[in-house]
């Protein structure tokens, strides 16, 4: 939970975009004495104190975290990949690590905004999780769980009906001016906008 307002803070407040623009930005410059041409990046975003901060902490508070899971997979031995919730936080605690040092170190790379997506949402849902302890809130996430655990049943049993549709679509409209069922994966994503109840005609 220490890592939840670090890691949000963090992708709320950097901006991916921008930042990788101005790391991939090049100069070339020519030396008259000898015409030679060097090609020098452009210096990378400088973040505030806090941010460095925060980036600490969230390295720290994780790596922490997951020498804390090797000692309960040491003492639980097959018990312990029984329970997803070990799971979801071996997940959030590699991510999060995996955004933070890059910058850290000084060499941000592509991916780290995606890893940081996954860490961010489930740092938020472990918070869903642990609130389960508690008796205000605990039958609420019991019985959102079950609601969950239900519709992703149902959804892997109508997965079927939707390749069938989105396959069928496309054989029958892919040449379609608009392009809506050009390929399966984009006749999927039609189906599926068209199952909650969008038409979607397109002029």
């Amino acid at each position: 939970m220490m890592s939840l307002f670090p890691i949000t803070y963090l992708v709320s407040t950097i901006d991916s975009g921008i930042h990788f623009e101005k790391m991939s930005e090049t100069y070339i410059t020519v030396n008259d004495t000898n015409g030679t041409l060097t090609t020098t990046r452009a210096p990378p975003i400088v973040f505030s104190r806090f941010q460095i901060a925060m980036m600490i902490q969230l390295t720290v508070v994780n790596l922490l975290e997951i020498l804390k899971e090797l000692g309960q997979m040491y003492q639980q031995r097959g018990e312990y990949f029984r329970d997803f919730t070990n799971v979801t936080e071996w997940t959030l605690y590699v991510t999060s690590v995996l955004f933070a040092v890059p910058f850290l170190t000084g060499y941000p790379l592509h991916w780290q905004f995606e890893v940081g997506a996954v860490a961010v949402f489930l740092g938020w849902f472990n918070l869903l999780v642990f609130l389960q302890k508690f008796d205000l809130a605990g039958i609420y996430v019991v019985m959102f769980m079950q609601i969950l655990k239900t519709l992703i049943q149902v959804l892997l049993v109508f997965s079927f009906l939707l390749v069938a549709f989105s396959l069928a679509f496309t054989v029958l409209m892919k040449n379609e001016a608009d392009q809506a069922f050009s390929n399966p994966i984009i006749a999927m994503m039609r189906v599926i906008t068209m199952l909650l109840g969008e038409i979607g005609y397109v002029e």
